[in-house]
């Protein structure tokens, strides 16, 4: 185990630090049941988006993994938002908004950009003060087995490998699709080798030793010949049971490849699979919202033919009640003049 010890010197300045009222929004754990079509119609973003800000090769995501869905510390009000679902989507509440933006009431419009989160300066620290950290490397492993949320390029992170190369040592051809409880090898051929080479010239330099210590009365010239003797049947005799090993590892690893390969394409099957059904039930429901609309369009113009012929009607039977007022009042003014 390697320690790292590293020093911290602390600046007699203002640091301007940011906030958040919870947890990181744009941050979104994946449920089952989800895809990248559902996560951009309910975040209101776009699913390149998505796969950008996570570096995605394809649209393949799995449960417990972590993604961004937003790219910025903002966001731009939509049709039919208002301040408390914003609150409620980014783990917050429509005061924080309101103090945080300014806004004295609860009009927003759409196109409006707000803040989700704010600044303020924290109080200088002490001057010159010294902290050590004790920073303690996780042990190497040669092989790794796959957990929960984990990707490739998490593995090479933090074990310090491109995650290319444990592809390519694994025979992974999607390097977006692993699966939990899959063993990784974290070291290629060509350090297994170099290691094997290493323990086997480790092993020549320890049987001349050995030969030289038990020949110490002996003359210097019967040492040098006892010691070349040693090493030629060393060679001779353990060089073809290393090359042995070799082939028989080589099997295995293939076998390994073979059914990992098949492993991946059944998950990539599944995978396709449960996004063309929700793909088909995402259909349905705009349909069925659609026909909804239809009917509430159309009972809404029944509605408006009705008000309007009602109205009709009613005026018809005011300037009818009006006519009627101004004959009798003629008629009355015509009797007072006969009499």
């Amino acid at each position: 185990m390697k320690k790292i010890v590293t020093a911290l010197t602390a600046s007699a300045a203002f640091a301007t630090i940011t906030l958040s009222q919870e947890a990181d929004a744009s941050e979104y754990k994946v449920q089952a049941g989800d895809s990248l079509w559902k996560l951009a119609q309910d975040n209101r973003v776009s699913i390149d988006s998505i796969k950008k800000l996570n570096n995605l090769k394809s649209d393949t995501i799995y449960t417990n993994q972590s993604l961004k869905l937003q790219d910025s510390d903002t966001y731009t009000v939509q049709a039919g938002d208002t301040l408390s679902k914003i609150a409620d989507r980014f783990g917050t509440n429509y005061r924080a908004l309101m103090e945080i933006n300014g806004i004295t009431s609860h009009l927003i419009y759409p196109g409006q950009v707000l803040e989700l989160k704010e600044t303020v300066q924290a109080p200088a620290p002490e001057p010159e003060e010294v902290v050590e950290e004790v920073v303690e490397e996780e042990e190497t492993v040669d092989v790794y087995t796959v957990q929960a949320g984990d990707t490739l390029a998490k593995i090479g992170g933090r074990f310090g490998i491109d995650y290319k190369l444990i592809a390519q040592w694994n025979n992974i051809e999607n390097v977006d699709l692993i699966y939990v409880g899959q063993k990784l090898s974290l070291v290629g051929e060509e350090a297994v080798a170099e290691e094997a080479e290493d323990d086997y010239v480790q092993e020549i330099v320890e049987e001349v030793t050995q030969v030289e210590e038990t020949t110490e009365t002996t003359s210097e010239a019967s040492e040098e010949v006892i010691e070349a003797s040693e090493v030629e049947t060393i060679v001779e005799v353990e060089a073809p049971q290393a090359e042995v090993e070799v082939v028989d590892n080589s099997a295995a690893e293939q076998a390994e490849a073979e059914r990992v390969a098949a492993e991946q394409a059944a998950a990539e099957q599944a995978a396709a699979e449960q996004a063309a059904a929700e793909q088909a039930e995402a259909e349905r429901i705009a349909a069925e919202q659609a026909e909804a609309e239809r009917i509430a369009a159309e009972q809404a113009e029944a509605e408006r033919i009705a008000a309007e012929q009602a109205a009709a009607e009613q005026a018809e039977v005011e300037r009818e009640a009006a006519q009627q007022a101004e004959a009798e009042r003629q008629a009355a003014e015509q009797a007072e003049a006969e009499r």
